[in-house]
């Protein structure tokens, strides 16, 4: 009778897609982030992608990204395009692929990095992972598709580029290497 949805995008969706049911309510995920010290923004200097490694969460795009942009990338995750992801990172000494980690690891690296990547080549309904860096203090660089729109605010909380945008993607990143403050 009635649908919750997290976003305006994903509400959105389901009228195109013919919902016919009630305008329903939005209300969107929240966060917990117990036990980090959100106190002290620790800036590593790296990015970080934290996800599962599939084609559709853009990971290949932030590799040639990273290859363009020189800057330190750390991959947390695992999933069925880790090999290929790997062997597309080659002998590059810039991207770490750390494999899957627990929640509080994961999260105390996102308060570590310089910005959070969500690189997404598909419509994200939400963007939960594009939600906890902001809560730790650390920029979001984002597709901006999907519920990612709606998630990181251009120029506020980080920065939003086209899918797919390899040099987008790149210039971003230089952008927030060559200037820590901003982010």
């Amino acid at each position: 009778d009635r649908l919750i949805f997290t976003s305006e995008f994903a509400k959105k969706l389901f009228q195109a897609k013919g919902w016919k049911g009630d305008s329903g309510a939005v209300i969107p995920y929240v966060i917990d982030l117990a036990g980090v010290d959100k106190t002290e923004k620790r800036d590593r200097g790296y990015f970080l992608f934290v996800g599962r490694l599939h084609e559709t969460k853009g990971a290949h795009i932030l590799i040639e990204a990273a290859r363009k942009a020189g800057v330190m990338v750390k991959i947390v995750g695992d999933g069925p395009a880790r090999e290929r992801l790997r062997v597309q990172a080659g002998a590059m000494t810039n991207v770490e692929f750390l494999g899957a980690m627990p929640r509080l690891e994961t999260l105390e690296l996102m308060r570590d990095a310089r910005a959070v990547v969500v690189p997404s080549v598909w419509w994200e309904p939400f963007g939960l992972v594009a939600l906890e860096p902001q809560g730790l203090g650390t920029a979001v660089i984002a597709s901006d598709t999907g519920g990612l729109s709606e998630v990181v605010v251009h120029e506020q909380t980080g920065i939003k580029v086209p899918p797919n945008d390899i040099d987008a993607l790149a210039n971003a990143m230089c952008y927030l290497a060559n200037h820590p403050e901003e982010a």
